[in-house]
């Protein structure tokens, strides 16, 4: 595993292929699954302030999503002014009796057709006639890695049903996929309570396996991960994972990238 040293600095020397002045990532999950976390998170480790970002909407005291909107946050800026942005939006509701307008809505943000700020509805998607509907996206506006998110405790079958059918659609168009895993904290971290245990944990390892197992992934695909939700400083073992789960997730990215343009 490379060190937070080294990756830094890799990351800042990136440069997506022309025409292309962005790399595009969406975090897509059920709600409560650490979407937002996982923004402020990846946007900590990047800047390296030693202050925690709280720059993507999170969830109030009664667990209700407050993002309704197509939320965008630059990551990182590299040479040349790209960018690396990240997308934002809500959450899904497994007792939600009709998911097709946001799967929707999901697929045509995939496809650069939605652009920034665009509010989803529950009962209905977005029209072409819309002022935040995009005719004809570019290498630019479209998603380059889909980031499906979930708790490493709460992996189950049924969550499966809405992302397989936006998974089919993103292995149609070959556009990279990634599973983080958040919340792997509250697992067995080799019962010494040290997130440093994560790196030798049988049980993170397991739900890892499950994970493989569930969603037909393969070991490069699963991310685990642990979100910055408390405290106000860095810690060096949250930021090494992030930092692995961004190397990995780039990787993909700029060869998509690469094949498109």
């Amino acid at each position: 595993m490379m060190t937070k040293d080294r990756l830094l600095p890799k990351f800042r020397a990136l440069n997506p292929s022309d025409p292309c002045v962005a790399i595009n990532l969406i975090v897509i999950g059920i709600q409560g699954s650490g979407k937002s976390s996982l923004v402020n998170t990846l946007l900590t480790v990047l800047r390296d302030s030693g202050q925690l970002s709280t720059i993507a909407a999170t969830y109030d005291i009664n667990s209700i999503s407050i993002n309704n909107r197509l939320h965008e946050v630059t990551l990182m800026t590299f040479q040349g002014d790209k960018k690396l942005r990240i997308y934002d939006c809500r959450g899904f509701d497994l007792n939600e009796e009709n998911q097709q307008h946001y799967e929707n809505d999901i697929i045509n943000t995939i496809d650069g057709h939605i652009k920034k700020d665009y509010e989803f509805q529950q009962n209905a998607d977005i029209q072409i006639d819309s002022p935040h509907y995009r005719q004809d996206p570019t290498i630019s506006d479209r998603i380059h890695c889909v980031l499906f998110v979930m708790k490493a405790d709460l992996i189950r079958e049924e969550n499966n049903n809405f992302l397989k059918r936006v998974r089919s659609h993103i292995a149609d168009k070959k556009i990279p996929l990634r599973l983080v895993l958040t919340s792997v904290d509250k697992l067995d971290l080799c019962g010494s309570g040290d997130l440093s245990g994560i790196f030798l944990s049988r049980h993170v390892n397991i739900k890892v396996d499950l994970a493989k197992q569930t969603f037909g992934l393969n070991d490069c695909q699963i991310l685990p991960v642990v979100n910055y939700v408390k405290g106000n400083t860095q810690n060096i073992t949250q930021d090494v994972l992030a930092l692995t789960a961004i190397d990995s997730i780039l990787e993909e990215a700029l060869s998509y990238i690469s094949e498109q343009v």
